[in-house]
């Protein structure tokens, strides 16, 4: 009889906790910004690796990086006006995107996030949110009204994004931009 109850107590559990979220509906988690909790390296990392990237007429970086994303095979680098992509072992390859106002083209670029699987970079520009291949075609855009996008990132095949609704209180809600 015990058995029973947990094996009822268990698929209930699952039943509730696995609901499917419809397709377009936004997901919203309250973050705490006040945790002050410290989180050391060791933490997170067994090894540190550094690598030493070709500095060209065409690949000279400042330190006003908005975000580095390492790739099996690529390095991203995204400032607040160019993507620079580099090989693993620092070559320089390319720069992605442009300014500007047209298709595929930014303003200022916040954030950067890949799907290494399909080789798609998402790049958030606010209010536009941009598609390229690794290549540096430009794919798709979107444009994500009255929010300012602050931060993405493409966990489990979803393109997550922390956005500012009201410019005072903070969410994250998950858009889809399938490319």
């Amino acid at each position: 009889m015990n058995r029973l109850f947990n094996f009822i107590t268990i698929i209930s559990f699952f039943f509730f906790s696995c609901s499917e979220k419809k397709k377009g509906e936004l997901l919203e988690i309250p973050i705490d910004f006040r945790q002050n909790d410290l989180l050391s390296l060791s933490e997170i990392a067994e090894e540190i690796t550094a690598i030493e990237l070709e500095l060209t007429d065409e690949s000279l970086l400042s330190s006003d990086f908005q975000k580095i994303i390492l790739s099996k095979n690529e390095v991203f680098i995204g400032r607040m006006d160019k993507i620079y992509v580099f090989g693993k072992e620092g070559k320089f390859i390319r720069t992605i995107g442009s300014k500007g106002q047209g298709p595929g083209e930014y303003l200022m670029l916040m954030d950067i996030a890949i799907d290494e699987n399909n080789k798609r970079l998402f790049l958030a520009s606010s209010p536009k949110l941009i598609c390229y291949d690794f290549n540096g075609n430009f794919l798709k855009e979107t444009i994500v009204l009255s929010r300012v996008i602050r931060d993405i990132n493409y966990i489990n095949e979803e393109l997550l994004l922390l956005i500012d609704k009201n410019y005072r209180d903070f969410c994250i809600t998950e858009i889809l931009l399938c490319c």
